[in-house]
């Protein structure tokens, strides 16, 4: 109950009202975004893109994630580090292995993720963790498991995590519940159970555009790229994001 009160706290903090706050700078700079992950972070990264184009936000966003990478590959890794250091962030996000934050706890996610934080705090910028769906089927290293067990153990160990450094969260696993629950027949997870069909892809885009601009994916106008549930997939992440129906 404690950590569901600060997944809450942290959408207030990181999602005000927008006509009193704005993730626009009154200096017409861009708003700089670094995502680090791995197959699941390359998975949105595109989309988001895609997004932030058809939304007409002036934003630069730059994928250092790596296939199968977990937060401890990352922390120690030249070329991660060397883009870290390359640019004055906004915000970067985290993404972890999902078999570490499934199977290890909390505390080798946040050793690593400690190292990371500290030098993107030390730039000025902002961390937000991606929260991310579980497999379809459940963590095969857990007997009986589902996609709604792996999701919890995921998630209690990212809210930790982000409480002790004080970091944002990026609903994704949550948006991906709804959906499951109200609209079984929407495809997100590609044939392997794990990666994203491209109706999860645009769901989790739509999550991290409500997050980062502080604004409701619903006033993103289609574009070519969209997927046939568009509508439905932008309101599921609004009301995930901002509590609220759109």
């Amino acid at each position: 109950m404690k950590l569901y009160k600060y997944f809450i706290f942290l959408i207030i903090i990181l999602v005000p009202c927008s006509s009193l706050f704005s993730t626009e700078k009154n200096d017409n700079k861009p708003i700089k975004i670094l995502l680090i992950g791995n197959s699941y972070t390359l998975s949105v990264a595109v989309p988001f893109k895609n997004i932030v184009k058809q939304a007409k936000k002036n934003a630069i966003v730059v994928d250092a994630s790596q296939g199968g990478w977990s937060l401890e590959q990352h922390a120690s890794n030249k070329e991660t580090l060397n883009k870290l250091k390359s640019n004055n962030w906004d915000y970067v996000t985290l993404q972890e292995k999902s078999t570490i934050a499934s199977r290890s706890g909390y505390h080798r996610m946040l050793t690593s993720a400690k190292k990371l934080d500290s030098k993107i705090k030390l730039k000025g910028g902002k961390t937000l963790f991606l929260l991310p769906w579980a497999y379809r089927d459940g963590d095969p290293n857990f007997h009986r498991d589902t996609f709604y067990s792996m999701l919890k153990r995921v998630k209690k160990n990212y809210l930790v995590t982000a409480k002790d450094l004080k970091a944002g969260i990026i609903p994704v696993g949550p948006a991906f519940k709804k959906v499951f629950e109200t609209r079984p027949d929407i495809e997100l997870l590609a044939g392997d159970g794990t990666h994203v069909h491209v109706n999860g892809g645009y769901l989790a885009a739509y999550v991290f555009y409500a997050v980062i601009f502080k604004e409701s994916p619903t006033k993103i106008p289609p574009g070519k790229h969209s997927p046939k549930d568009a509508k439905f997939l932008k309101r599921i992440a609004h009301k995930i994001v901002f509590g609220k129906r759109r």
